[in-house]
């Protein structure tokens, strides 16, 4: 991910005009990890079990990704 967002610890994910901030940890080998944040965001975007969570980072707003959500519900 750091090839990406160039080593920010700090993003912002979008969804339907609200935006949150994340704390990534992690990186190199290990992975890099949403931690602070990520379960406010997923509490208040309703996040279900076989939910799919697509991130499409914007270049045009550094550090930010739009969050598109494909409902479970919907798929089967």
């Amino acid at each position: 991910m750091d090839e990406y967002l160039g080593g920010e610890r700090f993003i912002s994910l979008s969804r339907l005009g609200g935006k949150w901030g994340i704390r990534l940890a992690g990186g190199g080998g290990s992975g890099t990890r949403m931690v602070g944040g990520w379960q406010k965001f997923v509490n208040e975007n309703d996040f279900g079990v076989g939910d799919i969570c697509l991130f499409e980072l914007l270049k045009n707003h550094k550090g930010t990704m739009e969050v598109h959500i494909i409902k479970a519900k919907d798929i089967f």
